[in-house]
């Protein structure tokens, strides 16, 4: 009874320290595959999302682009995450006239 008990207040200890992210379905993901950044003395933003759609035939992939303006590239970002369920670890990312940090910004 007492390693019972024990268990279950790990359960319970573990739960409220650990994050765990909500469950979203894959449909609800957008996927993207490329961003492309200017920097100039605003940033413009660039996104393109691919969306796959089946097909008698297989799948056919769909592309859709998305252009975002502002001062900080960090907000930028938020917004966009706000926004939308994204999936950006494989992205190809382009930048124009801009650091190396930019790069890593982007990816974090």
């Amino acid at each position: 009874m007492k390693k019972q008990l024990i268990f279950i207040l790990i359960i319970i200890l573990i739960k409220f320290f650990i994050p765990i992210k909500p469950y979203i379905e894959v449909n609800n993901i957008n996927i993207i595959t490329k961003i492309e950044v200017t920097c100039s003395d605003k940033y413009i933003l660039k996104y393109t999302e691919t969306i796959p759609e089946r097909d008698d035939n297989g799948i056919e992939y769909k592309y859709k682009t998305y252009k975002e303006e502002g001062e900080d590239l960090l907000d930028i970002i938020k917004r966009i995450e706000k926004n939308k369920n994204i999936f950006k670890d494989k992205a190809k990312i382009i930048t124009h006239n801009c650091n190396k940090k930019i790069k890593e910004d982007l990816v974090s």
